[in-house]
C-alpha cells in the first residue's frame, strides 16, 4: 500500500497580497508527520506534500506525485479556512484516480458526518486522535475489510453517513514515533513568527488540557497525557543536531500544566548544554 498525505495550501494566497503573505504563519503539518511516522513503523510506503509550501504551484506539483507516485490511498488534512482548497484538492484528484480519499483535520473533529454529506469527494474522514485510525483504516482497505470497526471513522455506505465511535484516546504517548519531519519540506521553508532565532521549529510533548477557555474547541480533549521528559528532550536533540534549529515552539495546549514536568525537561536541556531558545503557549494562571 503506498498513503499519499496533503496539506492544502492556505486560503489566504487566494486574497491577501504579497506584503500580508510575508508575515503570514506557515507552520509544518505535525499532524501528518505523526500520522506518516506510525505508517512507516508498520511498513506502509507513505509521503507528505505539503502545498502550503507550493502556493500557486499547488496542483502542478501535486498532479505530477500522482503521477509518479500512484498512491492506493490518499489523506487530506483540512482546518475550516482550508477546507474549500481541501474540497478543491479531493475533486482534483478524483478527476485522475479513482481511490478512496480521507479527510481529517480540526474541521473533522467537529464537522466529520456533515462534512462527507455536503463534499462527495471525500469518502472517509477521521476524527479524533488520527494517526491510530488511518492505520487501521489504511490496512481495512487493504485487506478489503469492513469499516464498522475502526473507532474514530465516519464513511459513506451508499447514500448513507455511518459514524463509528470515537477512538480511546492515547494513555501512553511515548508509544508514538517521533513525527516524521524528514518527508516534510526544508524546515527553512517555514514561516514562524515572533521568533528570536532562525532556523526555528515546533514541537508538542503533551496533548490536552483540563481547562474550560471559551476561545479553545480542545483538539485533544480534556485528559491530559504528556511525554516523559526524557522523550521530549530526545526530539529537541533530534530537531537541533539534524536540522540545525536553534529556537523551538512548544505548541502544547499548555505547556505549564506541570510545572515539575517542565522543570525536568529545563532542567535536561541545561545538563546536555542543548543550545536554543524556546516559547510556549500557557494559561497566565499557571506561569
Amino acid at each position: 500500500m503506498k498513503v499519499l498525505l496533503v496539506n492544502p495550501p492556505q486560503e489566504y494566497y487566494d486574497t491577501y497580497n504579497e506584503a500580508s503573505k510575508k508575515v503570514a504563519w506557515l507552520v509544518a503539518p505535525l499532524g501528518l508527520a505523526y500520522i506518516a511516522a506510525v505508517l512507516e513503523r508498520n511498513n506502509i510506503g507513505v509521503r507528505i506534500y505539503d502545498g502550503q509550501i507550493q502556493e500557486k504551484l499547488h496542483f502542478t506539483e501535486l498532479n505530477t506525485i500522482l503521477k509518479e507516485m500512484k498512491p492506493d490511498v490518499v489523506g487530506i488534512a483540512t482546518s475550516t479556512p482550508t477546507l474549500p482548497r481541501a474540497i478543491q484538492t479531493a475533486e482534483n484528484i478524483r478527476a485522475q484516480l479513482k481511490i478512496p480519499i480521507v479527510i481529517g483535520g480540526p474541521h473533522i473533529n467537529v464537522l466529520a458526518a456533515e462534512t462527507l454529506r455536503e463534499h462527495k469527494c471525500f469518502d472517509f474522514a477521521v476524527f479524533g486522535e488520527g494517526e491510530f485510525t488511518m492505520l487501521e483504516l489504511v490496512k481495512t482497505i487493504e485487506n478489503k475489510q469492513s469499516f464498522s470497526e475502526v473507532k474514530g471513522l465516519a464513511y459513506r455506505e451508499r447514500d448513507k453517513i455511518i459514524v463509528n465511535g470515537p477512538r480511546p484516546l492515547l494513555e501512553n504517548l511515548d508509544e508514538m514515533p517521533y513525527p516524521a519531519r524528514h518527508l516534510l519540506p526544508d524546515i527553512r521553508k517555514y514561516n514562524y513568527v515572533n521568533f528570536r532565532r532562525l532556523p526555528a521549529a515546533h514541537m508538542i510533548t503533551s496533548r490536552g488540557c483540563p481547562f474550560s477557555c471559551i476561545f479553545c474547541d480542545h483538539p485533544f480533549g480534556k485528559t491530559v497525557r504528556t511525554n516523559s521528559p526524557g522523550y521530549s528532550v530526545k526530539e529537541i536533540e533530534i530537531l537541533v543536531n539534524d536540522y540545525g534549529v536553534k529556537e523551538i515552539q512548544f505548541h502544547d495546549e499548555n505547556l505549564m500544566y506541570s510545572k515539575d514536568r517542565l522543570n525536568k525537561i529545563c532542567d535536561m536541556i541545561l545538563e546536555k548544554k542543548i543550545d536554543i531558545t524556546w516559547s510556549c503557549y500557557a494559561r497566565a494562571d499557571r506561569s
